[in-house]
């Protein structure tokens, strides 16, 4: 069998404070512009490859950030969350609408778009809760 690897020539060290652990990366369609996200972290950085620049999309509640995905008409970022809140923002204006998992008691687990980016599917996780009693 053969093993490739590619050169260090290939590598882009993309950083910013306060952005970490990266667990989340998503190529744009257009392949421009990368989205990265951190559960620790409640922006999610649109990265310009090339300038090795970022914007930063804020939101004030929800949690970090675990999954992306951008549709493939790339006019709409996915965003999920560690917990229940999920979002899809307009990339024109990254101005977004919120939503909570069905029943407030999942996470999202995936995300896909539709092939004409109409539509977006986000199957959720159940989350298990402990009753606690008292005697």
């Amino acid at each position: 069998s053969l093993v490739s690897r590619p050169s260090s020539s290939c590598l882009v060290k993309l950083c910013s404070t306060g952005h970490t652990p990266v667990t989340e990366v998503q190529w744009s369609p257009c392949g421009r512009l990368l989205a990265s996200g951190s559960p620790a972290d409640t922006r999610i950085h649109v990265w310009c490859v090339e300038t090795e620049q970022s914007d930063t999309v804020s939101r004030y509640s929800g949690g970090g950030v675990t999954c992306l995905r951008w549709s493939k008409d790339t006019k709409k970022l996915f965003s999920g969350s560690p917990g229940t809140v999920f979002r899809v923002w307009n990339t024109e204006t990254w101005t977004c609408d919120k939503w909570n998992v069905g029943g407030n008691t999942g996470r999202v687990a995936a995300a896909s778009w539709a092939p004409d980016s109409s539509l977006v599917t986000c199957p959720g996780l159940s989350v298990p809760h402990s009753e606690h009693s008292t005697r």
